[in-house]
């Protein structure tokens, strides 16, 4: 479901699940460009297009083209002040500088689930809306995002993966 937030001026929105009982709305004479917040939904329909013979086809990650870059924000001081028994330590270090969407969120995913409950990832990017996809990410999956800053175009983002929630089938 698109609500009014989610949508771009003049764009039809054709969710991914409905996007092959449309294909013969979708032009195939002009530019096609896709989105969608995280960045997969527009990939995967990219690549349905593509396999039905589209050409001129483009992936937006909405979140990343309308929000502003976000500022670092600083570590609150009760854990500015942490001894390293304190905090925990970084379990794996994930470099995806220069991946393409949605290659840094599935490698965020990859590496959390390699890790243990209260186990830390640090990730190194080059692409500014990762910060926002993992907090985004985190929001959707119960992890936790511990710190994010830039310096000099490099991203880093520290996760620390949360024991998974149990949803009820009563509370359905």
């Amino acid at each position: 479901m698109t609500t009014l937030e989610d949508t771009l001026t003049g764009a039809i929105n054709i969710p991914l699940d409905d996007l092959r009982e449309h294909l013969a709305e979708i032009p195939t004479n002009r530019p096609v460009v896709l989105y969608c917040t995280i960045g997969l939904r527009g990939y995967l329909a990219q690549r349905i297009l593509m396999g039905h013979g589209y050409r001129n086809v483009r992936n937006l990650t909405y979140s990343t083209s309308i929000a502003p870059v976000p500022k670092p924000f600083p570590v609150p001081s009760s854990q500015s002040t942490a001894t390293p028994t304190e905090t925990p330590s970084v379990a794996l270090k994930v470099n995806v500088c220069a991946l393409q969407c949605p290659g840094p969120i599935l490698q965020v995913k990859q590496a959390m689930d390699k890790i243990a409950i209260g186990e830390r990832v640090e990730i190194i990017a080059t692409d500014a809306g990762l910060a926002r996809d993992a907090a985004a990410w985190c929001n959707a999956t119960g992890n936790q995002l511990v710190e994010k800053h830039e310096e000099k175009g490099r991203y880093t983002i520290i996760l620390e993966k949360a024991a998974p929630t149990v949803i009820s089938n009563s509370t359905l």
